[in-house]
Order: C-alpha cells, then structure tokens, then sequence
C-alpha cells in the first residue's frame, strides 16, 4: 500500500506533466462512488464544470453521460487491471456532447491506492481522440474500397517484390491463368512466360524502378499451356512494391486480325451502303465519302472531299454536332440541310462516331446518312390529320368514347357534357357502369355490354339502341357505333354514342298516333258492321221466317232451311270480325273478360289453362289494348309455328305492376332470331314495339326443347270509376 505521501508526490509529478496538455484529468474515488474531473473533460463535452455541476461528480452521474456499450467495455478493461492482469488500464470510450453527438474519449491510468488488497483509488487521463477514430474509420473504408476494387477488377492484377516475386494476387488473374492463388504466391511472374520470349523481349524492371509506367502487348502462358494475348501495364506502388495488371485483349487481337482481313469487304459496304457514309478529320475535313452520300447532297465527290465543314456550313447546330464527335465520341443530328454544294435541301438523319485509335485516342470521324425527306413529309402530313381528327374528336356532336377491352381510356368534351359527369368520374369505369342493371329486353347491361363490346373485338362493326344513365342516374335512348383500331399493338374500341331521346319520342308518338287511329278505325268499322250489317242480316232471317209455307211446302221448307243456315253463318261470321277489329267485350268488360273469350274460343284448338287474380279492375285503354293484342299476337305464334300442345296464360295485378306470364311447350325461339328481334313473320318485331310503346319491361326465355316464354311487366295505376 503506497503512503499518503508518496501518493501525493506521484499526484504533483502527474499534474506538472499533465500542465498544457490537452489531457483531462479524472481521480475516482471507488470506496465512495466519486469522480474527480477537470474543467479540460468538461470542455471536450461542451461543458463548463459549473453545468455539469462541478468537478465531483457522483459516479451514477458520470455513467449517464456515457455510452452504454462503450461503458460495459470499459469497466471489463478495468477490472483485469485490477486483477493485474494489465500494468496501465486504458480504454476508448465514448460520452455525450452538449449538442448531442458523441466524443471519442481515450481513458488512461491506474489504481493509486489498495486498502486490504482492494482498490480504493484510481488515477487517469482522458484525452479526445474523435479525429483518430475519424480517421481509422477513414483508412478503413479507404482500404475496403481498395479491397473490393483489387478483388473485383475486370484486370488480373500480381503485386511483386524485388525480381518479380509474386506476394499478392486477385480473382480476375486467377481465372486468366488457370492457376490457384497458392500456385502464384511465392512464385516468380517469369512463369507466365515463355522463356525466349523473355529473352527477346524481357522484362523491364529498371524503367519500373524508373517511375515510369510500363505498358506492353505480350503473351502468356496458362496453366493448360494454351496462350492468351494480354496487354500488360506495370508501374511501381508508393511502398515500393510492383504492381502489373493484366489485360486480355485475345478478342480485340481476334477482332484487329478481322478487321484487316476483311477491309475489301469494309470497302465494298463503303461504296454499295444504303445509307451515306463520309469520312472526316479533327479539324472538320471530309477526307471520303460514298456514291450515296454524294447522291444526297447533289454534289460531286470532287467537291466534296476537302470540304472544311467547320468553316463552310452555315448551321450552327450540325457543325456542333460534327465538333461533338470528335470530342465526345458520339452525337445524333436530324434536321433540314440545305446544301453548299448544290441547291438542294434535304431532311436528314445523321449518326456521327468518333474514330479511336490504340491508344484510345479520337483521331477522326465518320457520319452515317439517311435522307429521310419523304418520312417527314409523311410524318407533317400525319400530324395534320392527327390535328383535323383531333378537331373533329373535341368538335363532335356525338360523345365518342375510347375503351381498351371494356375500360373507358379517353373521351371527348361531348361525352361529359351528354352524361353530366367530369373526366375523372367516367375515365377507368365501364360502360355498364353508365347503363341501368337490365335493358328493355330483360338482359342484364353488363352481360349484353361484353356481349357486343366481345363481338366488336371480333372485327364485326354494329350499331345498336341502348338505354344508357348520365351520372345523376338519369336514363336516356342512345345510338350506339362500336368499331375497332389498333393503335401501338392495342386494340382499341371506338364507340359513338348518340342521344336519340327525342326521335324515340317522336317515333313513340307517332307510333301512338298510328295504334290509336288504328284502333278507332278498327272501332269505326267493328260499330258500321255491327249496326248496320248485323241489323239488316237479322231482319232478313225474320222475313225468310215468315214465307207462306202453303204453297209447294217441300220446296219452300228446303229453301228456309238453307237461307237460315246461312243466315246465321254470316252473323256468326260478322261478329267475329267485329270482335277481331275491336273487341266489344274490351271495351266494354275490360282485359279479363276479353282474354276470356278469346282463350275459350281458342280451346277447341289447342289446350289453355288461363290464371288471373283480376276481378274488375280496369286500367287505361292503351294497356289494356296493347296486352290484348299482345296475347293475340303470341297465341297466333303458338298456333302457326310452335307445334305446341299446351299453353299457360298468367295475368296478375300486385303492388302497381300488371304482370304478363305467356308460355308454351312448342318448339321455342332461336337465340339469333331473340338477339335481333328483326321482322321475320314470327311477331316479335311487333310485340316488342308495342311493349316499348307502353314503356314496359320484358323479357323472353327460350329453349328450342323447352318451349317458348314472355314476362311482361308494367308499373300502371287502376283507373277510378
């Protein structure tokens, strides 16, 4: 245990060494918990010792201002000092700065003072080494850097010593040679060559030595004994130590050997090239050119070689182009060039490349030409149209949509203005998605959409009514045009979309015009037949009734009975076309009651089974006239075309909605003839008008072995009496 004195000599001599310097000073106290520190460790922290509260600091205190890692490192170093494992406990640490960043600190010392074989008292410096660490971290990097470099060299690199000897080598040479990195270490890089060959050609280590950088084309021999050209570069390292990299230039050897080998071929694709091809210097002077090139500036090629292009023509921007190559390497000029030599001018492409040499050096230049004249008048004519259809796109008076599959991808200014939506609201949907969920037909939007948006892909242009929504779920009749284009590989549908809202009106209208005059002159005639001819036929029966029977009783008994029966056949007769023209009992009884008739008439034919829940309701005389005509209409089908032996008549009134269920067990519709709906004598073209007549909604279910069926729906109010 040292003495108090000695102690505090060994403290004045550290303090008088320590006066200067750029040292901290730290005395712990272990037995009590206490730091002592300077103000030198304050101000590497940013502190003063009156902010961190003086220079005593409680051990705990002192910990917090410590890294933890670091601190856990620290104590260990100074626990195998107090094991003496260590003459002098010294540890890197970092503490927290003032502005919050850390510092770098170097602890030094020792333990001053044991008391029963324990420490109770230690001595040290500290000192800032952020800058070392800085540094190393640095250097570090430096070398990784170098390290992933020298590792991942295209180059085979040998780093030697003194006549050659191999000390270091990389990837890339192992994979040149052949040989493993033991096989090279330690070895002479003569072994890489043949010996004549460094006879005649040796190494040149002096010039090395020299400074100066020593490049070479030689050939080495692989551990296979095969040969490959490289193109070796040997230059000596600040440490003394050589450094040769390797280069394989087997395929630039090959490609060199080619080239001169094929320069008659070179000089036939000169002179025949499809495209112009001139040859220049540095300095902008044409020094060759082809038969092409002179074609296209309508020169000649006496004029044309020594041409100074630098000084001669006059746009700016080609001769900064041709300045480029020479320069850069390469550089791409397209425009009008009105030339020199000639009157011509001439819209060119030109691709200009700088000629290297060995030493990859630009020694010249070279152009490719392209008259490209027609191509941009093609182009500028184009762009014309593509302006003019543009126009007529934003100008049209129909919205005209552009759809990639079923996707809306653009749209005219008529499109948003036709379904009162904006560009974001309608770009990226689907059509459907403007459509109510069921057509006039009964078929679901979506479905008939893809059905004719498929069909349109197919090649098959079609034009189609369509009930369409705006984006206020208002509803609208539309003509609709689908075509196809391709556009950049993409098909892409064209529809035109046409509100036809009016002209439906109007054909509605006249439509309604033409049913009603056809049902009063079908009135008109049923009433002049009725009274007039009903009446007279009648009054003739009576007359015939009342003959005098006295005379010749057998011939006048015979004439009676024929002139009754034909009496009454012509009555019978009369009344049916009455009935046919216009029903009496419709207008009279209403839609049950003439139904009725009709169905009993009709069961003689063919078996009828009719089901209704109306009593006496009647509703207005366009519906009841046009489902009348409707049943009719499809009992007639039955009769002449569906080979059937059943019919099911279904008419019910519920919740405002007269529904109309027809079906049959006869042969059916085909699919085509439902798809089209065209007039074909089997009544549908008809019966679908007048349920678009009453705005009504339908539709048909058809299966060519299952028969034939009609759902007709009609939201209509019973009138009041």
């Amino acid at each position: 245990m040292m003495k108090t004195k000695e102690l505090k000599e060994r403290e004045e001599q550290l303090q008088m060494a320590l006066i200067g310097s750029s040292h901290g000073i730290w005395d712990w106290d272990l037995e009590n918990k206490l730091v002592k520190i300077n103000d030198l460790y304050a101000n590497m922290l940013g502190y003063t010792l009156e902010e961190i509260g003086g220079s005593i600091l409680n051990f705990e205190v002192w910990k917090e201002m410590l890294h933890k890692g670091d601190f856990k490192r620290m104590i260990k170093t100074f626990c195998e000092h107090v094991e003496k494992r260590t003459d002098l406990y010294e540890s890197d640490f970092r503490a927290k700065h003032k502005k919050g960043h850390w510092v770098w600190v170097r602890v030094r010392g020792s333990v001053m003072e044991w008391e029963n074989n324990k420490p109770i008292r230690a001595l040290g410096t500290h000192l800032d080494i952020s800058k070392e660490k800085e540094n190393e971290k640095k250097i570090k990097e430096s070398e990784k850097q170098f390290t992933t470099l020298f590792e991942q060299a295209a180059d085979g690199i040998l780093v030697g010593i003194k006549g050659g000897e191999i000390i270091e080598v990389n990837e890339s040479i192992l994979k040149l040679t052949g040989y493993n990195k033991a096989e090279l270490i330690g070895s002479n890089i003569g072994m890489l060559f043949e010996k004549e060959t460094l006879v005649n050609n040796p190494l040149r280590y002096d010039l090395v030595k020299k400074g100066d950088t020593v490049i070479r084309e030689r050939n080495i021999v692989k551990k296979d004994m095969t040969k490959v050209s490289v193109e070796m570069n040997t230059k000596i390292l600040g440490d003394g130590r050589m450094q040769a990299l390797f280069r394989d230039i087997s395929k630039r050897k090959k490609a060199e050997n080619a080239l001169k080998n094929s320069e008659e071929k070179y000089r036939n694709i000169f002179h025949h090239s499809p495209l112009g091809i001139v040859h220049y210097n540095k300095d902008g002077v044409i020094t060759d050119c082809n038969e092409y090139f002179v074609n296209i500036i309508g020169s000649s090629r006496d004029q044309l070689i020594g041409f100074d292009m630098y000084k001669e023509i006059k746009d700016y921007s080609l001769v900064k182009t041709i300045k480029q190559s020479v320069s850069k390497g390469d550089s791409y000029f397209e425009g009008w060039y009105s030339s020199i030599t000639a009157n011509k001018a001439t819209f060119l492409r030109i691709f200009f490349k700088g000629i290297i040499n060995e030493k990859n050096e630009i020694i010249s230049g070279v152009g490719l030409i392209e008259d490209i004249t027609d191509k941009k008048q093609a182009e500028v004519a184009l762009k014309e149209n593509e302006n003019k259809y543009k126009m007529l796109y934003e100008t049209a008076n129909d919205a005209i949509f552009l759809m990639e599959k079923e996707i809306f991808i653009d749209c005219n200014e008529k499109t948003l203005e036709l379904f009162k939506c904006t560009r974001e609201q309608i770009i990226g949907v689907a059509p459907y998605q403007f459509s109510p969920e069921y057509q006039p037909d009964g078929r679901k939007s979506k479905e008939k959409a893809m059905e004719k948006i498929h069909d349109a892909l197919k090649g098959n242009s079609n034009i189609f009514d369509w009930i369409h929504i705006k984006y206020d779920k208002t509803e609208f009749y539309a003509e609709v045009s689908l075509t196809v284009f391709e556009l950049q590989n993409r098909k892409i549908i064209q529809a035109i979309v046409r509100d036809v809202s009016e002209r439906k009106e109007l054909e509605q209208k006249i439509f309604n015009a033409v049913t009603e005059a056809e049902e009063k002159e079908r009135q008109r005639l049923s009433s002049d037949i009725h009274d007039e001819i009903g009446p007279l036929l009648s009054s003739l029966k009576m007359y015939i009734e009342s003959i005098d029977e006295k005379n010749d009783l057998e011939k006048q008994k015979y004439l009676k009975t024929k002139l009754q029966g034909l009496i009454k056949e012509s009555i019978t007769n009369v009344r049916e076309v009455s009935n046919a023209l216009s029903p009496y009992l419709l207008g009279t009884y209403g839609l049950k009651a003439a139904l009725k008739s009709v169905i009993e008439n009709s069961k003689e034919i063919i078996n009828i089974i009719f089901e209704t829940n109306l009593l006496k309701e009647r509703f207005p005389k366009s519906i009841e006239t046009t489902y009348y005509r409707i049943i009719k209409e499809l009992l007639n089908n039955t009769l002449k075309h569906a080979n059937a032996t059943k019919i099911i008549v279904s008419l019910n009134y519920s919740q405002n909605k007269l529904t109309l269920v027809y079906e049959d067990d006869g042969k059916g519709i085909s699919e085509e003839d439902l798809k089209t709906l065209e007039p074909k004598g089997i009544g549908l073209y008809s019966i679908t008008n007048r349920i678009l007549s009453i705005k009504g909604n339908y539709k048909f279910f058809t299966d060519q072995k299952k028969g034939f069926k009609l759902q007709l729906v009609k939201e209509i109010d019973i009138l009041k009496d």
